[in-house]
């Protein structure tokens, strides 16, 4: 049974920092720790190597780096003394200071699980030291530096499991030879953690592309294509080990408890993949979806069992458009439940790239999306489209036909927005169309005898399909009010941010990652999941209580039973007493037009991402073009634009900085509707209502974005 003294911690491996969130009984936010990579020394910038220096090959980052920021971590953890303030929360970034083991915030822990980012660690065949058996008066970097690891420089840049093996087995191979395990880097941080070597999780292993969903078990035909013949398909499934099924949780190693001060019975619940990590942070209701804006843009929702079951063999051959895995977070005793990944590699970077070559601040990026009419244009039937490749490729359409620029450079931002948040809701349409969703739309009645028939263009109807009810998302896109309201009108329905990201973007909107003091959504989500996974453990003598059952049901009682005790009342979005708290201000942003200009210094497209780069964009070597007059056809007034040159300038004489999103008041269930009570009690707000013309008007051009989608894969 849980007490008022426990705590939950949950670990979030990102590109460019180590995060800890620290969670009461109550799920309410206890304390946040960060080591930001850079700081170590390695040369990295926003935690990898970029190739500038010739220091490495480029979007790699040191394994050991990672050892050592998870020492270091735990370090600052052990170091920081309890406040006396209410909610016992703790000091940031503290360096270590002499703290008895009691006064720890880490003798409080009774639960942990974590997440990373998507990549791989390979291990040389040499012997190791064993987890379990490390001397505690030596860091963890001691024992697993460099020289334990066949590639010391990982990649980072977010590639299926089968690439990455495919690549180093291709061109790297005194890797390959020296090579004696591999592991997800998620699978990594757990070992260390669990002082056991942690077999791959099903998640990681379903979205591998090595795995056969069918079979329940690797796809040796895949390894053997991977490893270029059967005897090195054989090798790479030893190293890959067995795939870790939902089992009994595990307890920490006795290094950390003898070197950091953690209880002995402190529970290990399983690691999995970052973006998994974030929705269990928000923590969606059955029929919600969660977007997660960021480098590789990312819509969730659960779908149905039975069509996973029936479709098992399509699940191996990858011709879906979309990715299938286990939902992470559930009882071995539970029905079998599904979660579907559709993704858009680069987004984040597509949208660094235009903001450089069109307007050099995200706040004359936001602006620019905000007054541009949908479509870029406010006729019917000129719409203009445009298309971003994950090899950063822009490819421009109007009036149906591929143009090299668009004749007012203006609509670039908007028309790019547009057609990600369009890619988006296509994909889900298909996926209707394919009863994933739990029914199939009917077939269209059949035509006369002799009549001409085409085929329909589309699997699903772009106005009364299934779509998600309620739209949660996360990244820092999600903080510009513009990219908010498209989406909510693609889409047709209210979109929701958690209130600490919208407390922290008041201070940091253009960052992925938070500002200090909030918690990262993927590390508070692992709280939850090691809040969870300690309550199927609890035996108290009143029976089953409400951290028992369904993760998302579970997590949902506790916050609404704190909702209950405290009056109704926020929980805490930070732990930096000079951050305001939450604040309801009712100020619509649905559409709204009178953000000011901004000069403010172009941030990071992406948690850790160096917008610098060629890959990112910022050193495409192209020339940034000179805004002319905006065109009549965008019905737009020349005083509302100006050019980079003048934004810049109107920096310098104080004009303010991008306005980020605002919360709208709680919408209370009634007869006539459902509300988001819900949300509000797991810390999220409604900041952007959907319009219904503004639905219809993009339902009436899915047709069309889809036919062009076809002639950019044509070539």
């Amino acid at each position: 049974m849980t007490s008022n003294t426990d705590t939950f911690l949950g670990l979030e491996l990102a590109p460019d920092q180590l995060r800890a969130v620290l969670l009461d009984s109550s799920q309410e936010l206890v304390g946040t720790w960060v080591v930001e990579f850079d700081e170590l020394e390695y040369g990295t910038r926003g935690g990898m190597y970029t190739g500038t220096g010739g220091e490495s090959e480029p979007y790699t980052a040191p394994v050991e780096m990672w050892v050592r920021a998870l020492d270091l971590l735990f370090s600052r953890m052990a170091g920081s003394p309890t406040s006396s303030t209410a909610g016992g929360t703790y000091s940031l970034n503290s360096p270590t200071t002499s703290t008895s083991p009691s006064s720890s915030p880490l003798s409080t822990i009774r639960a942990i699980s974590g997440c990373a980012l998507p990549s791989l660690v390979f291990w040389k065949s040499t012997p190791l030291p064993a987890l379990s058996a490390l001397d505690p008066s030596l860091p963890l970097a001691t024992w697993f530096n460099a020289t334990a690891f066949s590639l010391p420089n990982t990649s980072v840049r977010g590639e299926r499991v089968k690439d990455v093996m495919a690549r180093v087995g291709g061109g790297a191979r005194e890797v390959w030879v020296r090579t004696g395990r591999v592991q997800a880097a998620s699978k990594f941080l757990e070992s260390l953690v669990s002082g056991r070597w942690a077999g791959m999780g099903e998640a990681e292993a379903w979205a591998s592309g090595m795995y056969s969903p069918a079979k329940g078990r690797w796809d040796e035909d895949v390894l053997d294509v991977v490893g270029g013949s059967r005897e090195e398909g054989r090798r790479v499934r030893g190293w890959l080990g067995e795939v870790q099924h939902p089992s009994a949780t595990l307890t920490i190693s006795r290094y950390l408890v003898e070197r950091y001060g953690f209880r002995s019975d402190t529970v290990v619940a399983p690691f999995t993949l970052d973006v998994l990590g974030t929705y269990a942070g928000l923590c969606p209701a059955r029929d919600d979806a969660v977007l997660c804006f960021g480098p590789t843009d990312t819509l969730i929702a659960q779908i149905s069992p039975a069509w996973v079951e029936a479709n098992l063999p399509a699940l191996s051959t990858g011709e879906l458009d979309m990715t299938v895995v286990p939902h992470p977070f559930q009882h071995p005793t539970e029905e079998k439940r599904y979660l579907a990944l559709m993704q858009n590699p680069n987004a984040d970077v597509a949208r660094a790239l235009v903001r450089d070559m069109y307007t050099k601040s995200w706040s004359a990026f936001d602006r620019l999306v905000a007054i541009v009419p949908p479509g870029g244009s406010i006729g019917l039937d000129d719409k203009l489209f445009a298309f971003s490749s994950p090899s950063l490729t822009l490819t421009r359409f109007e009036t149906g036909v591929v143009v090299p620029e668009f004749r007012d450079l203006r609509a670039n931002p908007r028309c790019l927005v547009e057609s990600q948040l369009i890619s988006m809701r296509v994909r889900w349409g298909r996926a209707v169309g394919k009863g994933c969703f739990g029914s199939t739309p009917a077939p269209p009645p059949k035509a006369p005898i002799g009549a001409l028939t085409l085929p329909p263009p589309l699997p699903f109807d772009t106005i009364t399909s299934h779509l998600p009810s309620r739209l949660l998302c996360t990244g820092a896109a999600a903080n510009f009010p513009s990219i908010a309201n498209v989406l909510c009108d693609v889409f047709g329905r209210r979109v929701y941010v958690g209130m600490s990201q919208i407390d922290s973007a008041q201070i940091s909107p253009h960052r992925n990652a938070p500002a200090r003091g909030f918690p990262g959504r993927a590390a508070l989500g692992c709280a939850l999941v090691a809040r969870w996974a300690y309550g199927h453990g609890e035996t108290d003598a009143q029976g089953p209580g409400p951290s028992r059952g369904p993760f998302e049901a579970a997590v949902h009682a506790i916050h609404a039973a704190r909702w209950e005790r405290s009056g109704g009342t926020w929980a805490r979005t930070n732990v930096s007493v000079s951050t305001p708290t939450p604040s309801l201000t009712p100020t619509h942003t649905s559409h709204s037009l009178g953000y000011s200009n901004s000069g403010f210094t172009p941030g990071t497209p992406g948690a850790g991402w160096n917008s610098s780069s060629p890959f990112f964009g910022g050193g495409s070597g192209q020339a940034t073009p000179t805004l002319a007059a905006p065109s009549p056809s965008l019905g737009l007034s020349p005083s509302l634009f100006n050019s980079p040159q003048q934004t810049q300038a109107a920096a310098g004489e104080g004009q303010s900085t991008l306005v980020p999103i605002s919360a709208l008041p709680i919408i209370y269930p009634s007869e006539k509707e459902e509300g988001d009570l819900d949300l509000a009690q797991a810390g999220l707000a409604r900041v952007a209502d959907a319009d219904q013309d503004a639905f219809l008007g993009y339902a009436s051009v899915v047709g069309e974005w889809v036919r062009l989608e076809g002639v950019v894969r044509r070539g």
